[in-house]
């Protein structure tokens, strides 16, 4: 089994990227596998890139507003992030809080709302399961008037409105993927889950790429996984239908990907499931870290998901 610790780098704080840069200036490395080469390049170059007949599949979602303050502050306790803000809510639901509180607490929320705490989550110190007291209509209403754009914890500034356009692409990723792992070995460690629609004609795209031998490139690591779960409809002899579910795999070298070529991403946060699918993209955690990533550093790029970009063909 492999330590996590395997999966740990230092990043200087100037490296990681506060806001994305400019359009036109965004800095892109690739690495072509099968040359063994990295090249260094810009985003706006990337058509130039690509081979006649590549096939991208993007993530359209949007990242919802789904932070709010707690007030009073409890504690250490300051923000209070739901965890699926599109659910209908039931007599319990999952939330994120930026620090370990304890079963029975009681905390206000904007509006009127309480959530009390009922149990801690998994190994997981931040994650908390309750209930929600106080809301009269839909969640994702309650939030579109008060929530805030849930950015990682190493942006260290608070969300504004420009954050609200620039957040949304299509390789923004779910809370988790911020969090590093919490158990010993990779291996152990629990994905979230991710839900996911492929539409019919998506579905038909990918199956027919694959069909005619072109390359599959996933534009972000939800992409990635959806095309991965979603593997045997897409390699079955017919297209498949109208695809939903929850994503729930977990990539780490050495898995072999049954339906992509090549991933479009960001420089990933030490020790996260995102870093693993990356090192099992390129073919092995030593290839990406100590040389890709060592490379980057070298050349200044900036890291994370206001950062600059890397392409593996």
């Amino acid at each position: 089994m492999s330590a996590k610790s395997l999966y740990d780098f230092t990043i200087d704080p100037e490296r990681i990227a506060q806001r994305p840069r400019a359009f036109g200036s965004q800095k892109l490395l690739v690495y072509h596998k099968q040359r063994d080469e990295i090249e260094h390049t810009t985003f706006e170059l990337l058509p130039q890139l690509l081979q006649p007949g590549d096939l991208l599949v993007l993530n359209d979602t949007q990242v919802v507003p789904a932070q709010v303050p707690i007030q009073p502050i409890v504690g250490d306790c300051t923000s209070f992030l739901f965890l699926d803000p599109l659910c209908a809510v039931t007599s319990t639901m999952e939330v994120l809080l930026n620090t370990r509180v304890d079963v029975g607490s009681v905390l206000s929320l904007p509006g009127g709302l309480t959530f009390r705490v009922d149990e801690l989550v998994g190994g997981d110190p931040e994650v908390h399961r309750g209930s929600l007291f106080g809301l009269s209509g839909p969640l994702h209403e309650y939030l579109a008037g008060i929530g805030e754009m849930p950015l990682p914890p190493y942006v260290a500034r608070v969300p504004d409105k420009e954050d609200e356009k620039a957040y949304q692409t299509s390789v923004a990723q779910v809370p988790g993927t911020f969090r590093s792992f919490s158990t010993e070995f990779v291996e152990q460690h629990q994905m979230d889950r991710e839900r996911y629609h492929v539409s019919v004609a998506a579905g038909a795209a990918i199956h027919q790429a694959l069909q005619e031998n072109r390359r599959v490139i996933a534009v972000g690591t939800t992409a990635t996984r959806v095309l991965e779960t979603c593997a045997d409809s897409f390699r079955a002899p017919t297209p498949p239908a109208d695809l939903s579910g929850e994503a729930g795999i977990f990539i780490y070298p050495p898995y072999e990907f049954k339906v992509l070529s090549g991933l479009f991403t960001n420089f990933h946060y030490p020790k996260t499931s995102v870093l693993t699918l990356t090192a099992a993209m390129v073919g092995s955690r030593d290839l990406l870290i100590d040389r890709i990533y060592k490379e980057a550093l070298d050349r200044d790029y900036l890291w994370y998901s206001y950062g600059d970009g890397m392409l593996v063909l």
